[in-house]
């Protein structure tokens, strides 16, 4: 089972919403959406065995603060994949960042 937190931020709320319900619908995967950035390091130090997996939809003009984010929790769950992406003019230019991709 991969537990999936999906960070909900209040900026973010439409896009996590329109995919929440596909989401909670995947067999095999336990979603939870934690809404501010202490929630989410929470959540994920509870990942013990198993896959699990932090999500982020962002605009560009959050990236600073997103990849801030990660790194802090990358610390609180090492073994974690970080998933990141949105809806956005530069989506091109987010390819280069190499946090964002679901390897380790």
């Amino acid at each position: 089972m991969l537990k999936l937190f999906f960070h909900h931020s209040r900026e973010n709320r439409c896009s996590v919403n329109a995919l929440a319900g596909a989401i909670e619908n995947l067999p095999g995967v336990a979603a939870v959406f934690p809404k501010t950035p202490a929630e989410m390091e929470q959540a994920l130090r509870t990942c013990g065995p198993g896959p699990c997996a932090a999500a982020f939809s962002f605009f560009t003009f959050q990236k600073e603060e997103t990849a801030a984010l990660v790194k802090k929790l990358r610390k609180a769950a090492p073994g974690a994949y970080f998933i990141a992406g949105g809806r956005t003019p530069a989506a091109r230019r987010m390819r280069r960042w190499r946090w964002v991709s679901t390897t380790r």
